[in-house]
């Protein structure tokens, strides 16, 4: 299997996480993709997967997801994706995504045509330097069309540090802004990420001891963890946290540390 990861050019880091790439050798299963904040445009170039709702275009947008999707592939698998920071997506294109939760929607389908990365101008690339090259060109040139608004600073902090700063616009407007920048709301969105940076934290480790890591991270006891793990990906943990699932997952560890004061990535 090959891993790669790449920075951003510096002037993308604001929105922008990382890139990755995924090439898993033949007959490797599709890891889960389990409920989570942000978002992510994947590129694949070559076989496409399939979910429960059919074949997957060939470049696509990942939403806020509230569910766990299985996908599959049929054939050799080539994905490279941009990973957005939260709440990067709506800063550089300003497509609310309260629309797009639990999606897997197609560029053209919601970004205007003129500002379309083709697969095809991937493949064309010499290595994956070249990819990263192309991809940062390509999202310089949305970044140019629409600067960053105020509100990202919120939705960061609120995923980075649980917290929110204060401010005076009402509460009906912040979560209308929060519903637009996520596509969930702002209780909705803690849950979420909890869940998001526990799981991320013992897939990274390997590490199927869950109980303190679930204590430092807000959950109650056990039973809590036990309960929101299962409602939000249809199993219990301990299932779930197996040797498999250590080798085969979409969590990385950060190329972007000291940002914030929590510092964890998506």
């Amino acid at each position: 299997m090959i891993k790669r990861m790449a920075t951003p050019d510096p002037r993308l880091q604001s929105c922008i996480d990382r890139y990755w790439c995924w090439q898993p050798a033949a007959g490797t299963t599709m890891p889960a993709l389990l409920p989570g904040t942000g978002a992510e445009i994947w590129f694949h170039l070559a076989a496409r997967p399939t979910t429960a709702g059919g074949l997957l275009p060939a470049v696509h947008l990942v939403a806020t997801r509230q569910n766990r999707h299985d996908i599959q592939f049929t054939g050799a698998s080539h994905l490279i994706a941009v990973r957005f920071r939260n709440p990067g997506l709506f800063s550089l294109f300003g497509v609310p995504l309260d629309a797009l939760v639990d999606q897997h929607l197609a560029l053209d389908d919601w970004l205007m045509r003129d500002r379309l990365l083709s697969v095809e101008r991937l493949q064309q690339c010499n290595g994956w330097l070249e990819q990263v090259a192309v991809l940062d060109d390509w999202l310089l040139q949305c970044r140019q069309r629409r600067p960053e608004a105020a509100f990202t600073r919120q939705v960061e902090q609120l995923y980075y540090q649980q917290a929110v700063a204060s401010n005076e616009m009402s509460s009906r407007r912040f979560q209308r802004l929060f519903r637009q920048y996520t596509g969930v709301s702002a209780r909705r969105f803690q849950r979420l990420t909890r869940f998001q940076r526990l799981v991320r934290h013992l897939l990274i480790e390997g590490d199927a001891r869950y109980l303190q890591q679930a204590l430092a991270e807000g959950y109650y006891d056990q039973a809590h963890f036990i309960n929101d793990f299962r409602a939000l990906t249809g199993e219990a943990p301990g299932r779930f946290l197996t040797a498999d699932n250590f080798a085969h997952h979409f969590y990385q560890h950060s190329v972007l540390p000291g940002l914030f004061d929590r510092g964890v990535p998506r």
